[in-house]
């Protein structure tokens, strides 16, 4: 009996070594800052969750696809040496050397697609000196210089072919003076937008790339003052005018137009932002339309025939940012229905001419914002998109 149980023990020690054997091997988690070994931070001093002790290891963490996030390394409780980051698909995203926890040197960061896209010199743990980007190509987009961790100096920017695009000076994070821009392959100047402390302030104008003016504005912030004017671009003389527009208390109050051969196409006034006259002609001089003329220039008072009360603000045409090109393209010669079921009914309907406010639009080509559209309609059908 008793050589029985001694058998019986034998037979289960050597099961639970076999079985310790053939357990595979695990290995040990590596803490995090959010994995379920946790690190935390006490007093400035990195220490495993419940302990007090500074911790002294790697830390990293991974993606759900088994990828690495991050990884560093930390020394008497103090994130020292190197450090870096990767994207979900394996690609690094940035590195940078910590020491005493704060970085040093140069910071690299990287496109999701492996390419690079900026490197930042260091002092004191902020940008120090000058700071290049990188488009998804890889190639120079800008040079802008730092001190302090803030942006200061002279900024240059570059095109796809490393020809310069703009350039602009900082103080202390914000634009000051002028921000020009520039035509590719050339110096020539495409627009000049002058900033104080930061903000779009006096005058701004546009050229061609001749170098004669397309057109000027000036600016009180976001608000826009004083006339504003635009000229036909021509292949010899002067460029001719064909925009005028005049600004009170940052509402147009009146404008004019010109078609290139130097007829007189529009002329309009406008109250509280609104149309209230209105007189068209074509390229030769006769009248086209004519309305609302009998309403004093002065008025400030809008007719209540000119207002749509089924306007409807959430309309997704009313919501949506177009660029000035994209929709004068899309919308010209459109059935009128087409117009409604995007924008809904008008703010203003004056004859033929459908007038909406408060749209968001935007010209890449020269920086401005217009809030007015009008399109001119004729036979069901949208004759001119015009954009104020």
């Amino acid at each position: 009996m008793q050589r029985t149980k001694w058998i019986a023990a034998g037979v289960m020690a050597a099961v639970l070594l076999l079985a310790a054997i053939s357990r595979p091997h695990e290995k040990p988690v590596t803490p995090s800052f959010h994995g379920p070994t946790r690190l935390v931070s006490n007093s400035g001093i990195i220490c495993l969750e419940g302990e007090s002790s500074p911790y002294n290891g790697p830390v990293e963490e991974l993606y759900p696809n088994g990828n690495k996030k991050y990884s560093l390394e930390i020394v008497d409780g103090v994130k020292q040496g190197k450090a870096t980051q990767w994207y979900m698909n394996g690609k690094k995203k940035t590195e940078v050397i910590l020491k005493d926890g704060r970085p040093i040197g140069t910071m690299k960061g990287w496109h999701e697609n492996g390419k690079k896209s900026y490197e930042m010199p260091l002092a004191k743990g902020v940008a120090e000196g000058i700071v290049t980007e990188y488009d998804l190509n890889g190639k120079l987009r800008s040079k802008t210089p730092h001190v302090n961790g803030k942006k200061h100096g002279k900024e240059i920017g570059f095109d796809e072919d490393q020809n310069k695009l703009w350039e602009t000076a900082w103080v202390k994070d914000k634009m000051e003076g002028e921000y020009i821009k520039f035509y590719p392959t050339t110096e020539i100047k495409r627009s000049v937008t002058t900033y104080v402390n930061g903000v779009r302030e006096g005058p701004q104008t546009g050229y061609f790339a001749d170098g004669k003016k397309s057109w000027m504005a000036n600016w009180r912030g976001e608000t826009p003052v004083g006339t504003h004017l635009e000229w036909h671009e021509t292949q010899e003389g002067d460029p001719r005018l064909s925009r005028q527009q005049s600004f009170s208390n940052g509402q147009l109050v009146k404008l004019l137009e010109w078609y290139s051969n130097g007829q007189q196409s529009v002329e309009a006034e406008y109250a509280n932002g609104r149309l209230i006259n209105q007189v068209r002609w074509d390229k030769e001089g006769k009248e086209l339309m004519r309305m609302g003329m009998n309403t004093p220039s002065n008025s400030t008072k809008v007719p209540e025939s000119v207002i749509s009360s089924k306007t409807n603000p959430n309309a997704v045409g009313r919501r949506t940012f177009w660029s000035k090109k994209r929709l004068s393209a899309i919308y010209a010669n459109k059935e009128i229905t087409t117009v409604l079921k995007v924008f809904g009914e008008p703010d203003q309907k004056l004859g033929d001419t459908w007038i909406y406010n408060k749209m968001k639009v935007f010209d890449p080509a020269t920086g401005q914002n217009y809030r007015t559209v009008q399109f001119l309609t004729k036979k069901e059908k949208v004759l001119l998109v015009e954009i104020r």
